[in-house]
């Protein structure tokens, strides 16, 4: 018994508090085309339920849900979107209001959002050059809209799905400015994930985030969780070892104090 608690504080220590996210590390870049190659995204993070619902009440997870999972490498951040959907809603984007950025209303259709602060906690609001968003309209006219601030710079994404559907997202450190050019582990920043939903057409009736208090989590850095860049996964052979390391130790510290009691 005593060995499987200094197990379970060892795993407790490692896991992370609700609103901290550990970003992996990847050796290989996946490639951002709407569709996940095999491997891809298995050493990203968890997949974060974007379930908060601030706007409209929830409708089941049949109707709308969906996570968001992340990585990152030297070069790039990577976001990898999977949505429930039921009815996919894509009439108030027409792609042709004036910009930039292009205003294409993209929140009162289907659409995913990815917020982003150079601090963390999260300070201000989206008025701030330290905060901004990127909204993609993964419907007919596929957009990428960016609010108050930032640039889509290098930025690269791609969806598919006639009704459910998936976003892949790549933006490059150098653009996100959030840490700077080159990313440390250990850095950490504010972001926030968010879905819109729209089933009847006109405005949007639900919008969800993966982080808020109140529905105004998606202007608001001070709502935001915490991004922390981390290393790569161990290979499952390393894992296995370590946890071996770890079920070692334990048993010595509990065979040594019985001797010292004895």
């Amino acid at each position: 018994m005593k060995k499987i608690c200094l197990l379970l504080v060892t795993i407790l220590g490692l896991t992370p508090l609700a609103g901290q996210v550990s970003v992996f590390q990847l050796g290989t870049a996946p490639t951002i085309d709407g569709t996940i190659g095999a491997g891809e995204w298995s050493n990203a993070s968890v997949a974060l339920s974007i379930d908060q619902f601030q706007l409209g009440s929830d409708p089941g997870a049949s109707d709308i849900s969906g996570t968001v999972r992340l990585a990152w490498d030297a070069t790039n951040l990577y976001a990898l979107f999977e949505i429930t959907d039921d009815i996919r809603g894509q009439d108030s984007a027409d792609g042709t209001s004036p910009g930039p950025p292009l205003n294409i209303d993209s929140f009162d259709d289907d659409s995913v959002e990815l917020n982003f602060g150079n601090t963390w906690p999260g300070t201000g609001d989206l008025n701030d050059a330290a905060n901004f968003q990127y909204r993609m309209n993964p419907g007919t006219n596929s957009e990428l809209e960016i609010f108050r601030t930032g640039t889509d710079t290098g930025v690269v994404w791609s969806s598919s799905g006639a009704t459910s559907y998936l976003v892949e997202f790549q933006v490059p450190w150098s653009t996100l400015g959030v840490i700077g050019a080159s990313p440390t582990i250990g850095d950490s920043f504010a972001f926030n994930a968010a879905i819109n939903d729209d089933d009847d057409g006109g405005t949007r009736e639900t919008q969800s985030f993966w982080m808020a208090t109140d529905d105004q989590a998606w202007f608001e850095a001070d709502q935001w969780g915490e991004i922390t860049l981390a290393a790569a996964i161990p290979e499952p052979s390393s894992v296995a070892f370590l946890m071996g390391l770890s079920g070692i130790a334990a048993w010595l510290i509990v065979k040594r104090r019985k001797d010292k009691v004895t």
